[in-house]
Order: structure tokens, then sequence, then C-alpha cells
């Protein structure tokens, strides 16, 4: 009963971090790039519960976010799923318990998932490619994830640790 419950708590919990990126964040953007909650949340669960948290948190993120926005199903999935399980899988060579660490591996998240999303509306919505563009995307959402990294550390750092205790459930998310 517990596990299902922390697995509601956890839904919960991401259904909250979808609202605060879409009505939080994206209402304070710095010079026109908005922070991407997201890649903050699934990365830094990723980082200290490992790929299969990891990869399912993006899942059930990218789904929500997915649904919630109205464009086609499966992009947002894709990108955080792969964020979660590519941070999961070398979470090993980074210290969970590390300010520093989070931010190294938000950093290279964010540049990621940006390149991934960038060359899939290239491909998908026919978008002209400026690599100015996408320096300068990369650049200021960079700074402004590795900002909201030193807020959000501590309860990203309690819930991966309770994540931890439950990882074994099939009733998880």
């Amino acid at each position: 009963m517990k596990k299902i419950l922390m697995g509601i708590i956890t839904f919960i919990i991401i259904c909250f971090s979808v609202w605060f990126q879409i009505n939080v964040l994206n209402a304070v953007p710095l010079s026109g790039v908005k922070a991407n909650f997201g890649i903050i949340f699934v990365a830094g669960i990723a980082l200290i519960s490992g790929k299969l948290i990891g990869g399912v948190s993006g899942a059930v993120y990218g789904l929500i976010l997915d649904i919630t926005l109205g464009r086609s199903i499966g992009t947002y999935i894709a990108l955080y799923t792969l964020i979660g399980i590519i941070v999961g899988i070398l979470n090993k060579n980074f210290s969970k318990g590390s300010r520093i660490s989070m931010i190294m591996v938000i950093l290279i998240s964010t540049c990621i998932f940006e390149t991934m999303s960038y060359l899939l509306n290239i491909i998908l919505n026919s978008f002209e490619l400026s690599f100015a563009v996408l320096i300068k995307t990369l650049f200021l959402e960079c700074t402004y994830n590795a900002l909201l990294v030193v807020l959000f550390f501590k309860p990203l750092c309690y819930l991966g640790d309770i994540l931890n205790r439950c990882k074994n459930s099939f009733y998880l998310l």
C-alpha cells in the first residue's frame, strides 16, 4: 500500500512540475528563452535514482506535457525519456549529493535536449536551420536552468532519496 501511495504522490509531483513549467516559468522568459524545469526534474531524479526511475519519470512528464500543450503525442515523451535514461546510465560518474555535479548534469542534459528538439523541429516542422539561434538558445537556457538547479537542489535530492527507497516496486509510477 505504501508503494502505491508513493507512486500516486510522485505522479502528483510530476503534474505539479508540469504546471510550474507552463504557468510560472513560461511567464518569465530570459531574452525570449524560457527555462525548462522538465530537464531539471527528470535529470535530477535520474541522477539520484538511476535510469529506470529517470526514464519512467521522463516518459510520464513528457506524456503530460504532450497532452497539455496539445501538440503531437510522442515528441516530449521521447526527449524526456531519453534524458532520463542517459543521465541514469551516467549517474555512477557523478556525485549525487553535489550541486556542482547536478549543475553539470543539467547543462549537459539541456544541450542534448535542445539540440534534439531543434533537429526534430527542422525535420517535422520545416524550421530553418540557424546555428546562431541554437547557440543563443543553448547559452540562455543553460544559464536559466543552472540558476533553477541551485533553488531546487534539496527538494530533488529529497524526492530522489524517497524514490530510491521504493525502487523495487512495480507500482512506482
